[in-house]
């Protein structure tokens, strides 16, 4: 309803700054795990199994991606594998020491893999 203009809300920095801004900003960074870092794309995400195929459409870098993610077992899952529009990423585990660690894509791997129109990312958790 937001996106759609039926809800009257102020524009500008005051709605990323605020309790939506902010709680989408959680949801997306730390609840789906999607984060630009530096020369990297990280996906660390923190879902349980009930939530297996859930599909999240974002756009990243100007582009429209829909993120499918396919979780084997419940929480804690880590992410096995990412595949962009077919392609299997290779990635680096970022340390983490109270579970297994998200992962990075570098930027110059990811975005190439992005088309202007449909992009799909499944990222596969176990």
């Amino acid at each position: 309803a937001l996106r759609a203009g039926q809800v009257p809300v102020k524009g500008g920095w005051r709605i990323y700054s605020s309790g939506p801004g902010i709680l989408i900003n959680q949801i997306v960074s730390n609840f789906l795990g999607l984060r630009l870092s530096y020369d990297d794309v990280v996906l660390d995400p923190v879902l349980p199994k009930q939530l297996d195929g859930l599909h999240f459409a974002f756009a990243i870098g100007g582009k429209p991606v829909t993120l499918i993610y396919s979780i084997a077992r419940d929480a804690p899952a880590s992410v096995q594998s990412v595949n962009i529009n077919g392609i299997e990423m290779g990635f680096r585990r970022d340390p983490n020491p109270y579970r297994t660690g998200g992962v990075r894509i570098p930027r110059e791997d990811f975005f190439p893999r992005l088309n202007d129109g449909k992009n799909h990312i499944l990222i596969s958790l176990a």
